[in-house]
């Protein structure tokens, strides 16, 4: 017997032990029955969050794609609205921009960061509806001067799914791990 098997089995007696105490074995089983159905219940709860997530994400590309080739004119209101969205993906400083749009036409103005204009106005220019892109913008090297971001700089967490998604893929490769361990060490 080598102490590996040893180990285990020593860890396996201790494991029956434990649940199958006489005094306390029958709430510690029941305690693990219900943690086992509380993660059955928030994995397919995390599941299905993910699923409406992709479902949603699908249909909003096809929508996006249909939209392009349709030649719809846009209200201004309404294509400013959609070229503020997409300057957040793309501006560290967002808020400090101005947009205006009249028929189309696209006016920025405010100060950024220099090395974001030629995104920026890339951005701007692939939002639906947009004909012409005014560029008013002020580049600056450095964001001194440039009114700060709304919040307090920290990054939002990942939703639920992907956070347990990210976990049973974590605890499926540290298992993969530990297996191909035991096999090369036996």
């Amino acid at each position: 017997m080598t102490k590996k098997n040893v180990l285990i089995g020593m860890a396996l007696g201790a494991v029956a032990a434990y649940v199958a105490d006489p005094q306390r074995g029958r709430r510690r089983r029941a305690a693990a029955r219900h943690r086992l159905a509380r993660a059955g219940r928030t994995t397919r709860d995390a599941l299905d969050a993910t699923g409406r997530r992709i479902a949603n994400r699908t249909t909003d590309v096809l929508a996006a794609g249909r939209a392009r080739w349709s030649s719809e004119s846009v209200e201004d209101k309404r294509l400013i609205e959609r070229v503020r969205g997409k300057l957040g993906l793309v501006a560290s400083h967002p808020r400090a921009i101005d947009v205006a749009a009249s028929d189309g036409i696209v006016t920025l103005r405010g100060p950024v960061l220099a090395s974001e204009i030629d995104s920026l106005l890339a951005t701007v220019w692939a939002v639906r509806g947009v004909l012409a892109v005014n560029n008013g913008l002020e580049g600056r090297a450095s964001s001194d001067g440039i009114p700060a971001p709304h919040g307090n700089g920290e990054q939002r967490s990942w939703v639920p799914a992907t956070r347990a998604l990210v976990a049973a893929a974590g605890l499926a490769a540290t298992g993969l791990a530990m297996a191909a361990y035991a096999r090369r060490s036996s």
